[in-house]
């Protein structure tokens, strides 16, 4: 696991909606992450392929899928150095663009098991708790 805090923080910046602010970022939410500031996560080794939270597939799983798909996001969490559970955690994907019926229903049919699957503000979304 790569520990460069400072460097992680840099990619997630731009999608950080709560936590930045505080000087140990411990706990730091973002929104919007685009699949290539999660694939840069993950190739220089902020973030494991093999996380999932808690029944959400791998994380992985959820790149390889937004790679593949056009108008994916996701959302999460990053925990900050001071705790020993150093990571980032995607806990949301979103498909943000409903005029494909047929990414939709793949995205549908692909998430139904989450915790939470939505239609929101014209945007599909699938969340584990």
């Amino acid at each position: 696991m790569n520990m460069d805090q400072d460097t992680r923080d840099a990619i997630i910046a731009p999608f950080a909606t709560d936590g930045m602010g505080t000087p140990d970022k411990t706990y730091v939410r973002y929104e919007g992450l685009t699949p290539e500031a999660l694939k840069e996560l993950v190739d220089q080794g902020f973030a494991d392929r093999g996380e999932a939270q808690n029944d959400a597939p791998e994380l992985g799983s959820l790149l390889d899928y937004a790679l593949e798909n056009k108008s994916i996001t996701f959302s999460g969490y990053t925990i900050g150095k001071p705790r020993n559970d150093y990571r980032v955690t995607v806990d949301k994907i979103v498909l943000s663009d409903k005029s494909d019926k047929d990414a939709t229903i793949r995205f549908a049919l692909r998430f139904h098991s989450a915790d939470e699957l939505s239609d929101h503000n014209g945007a599909l979304s699938a969340w584990w708790d």
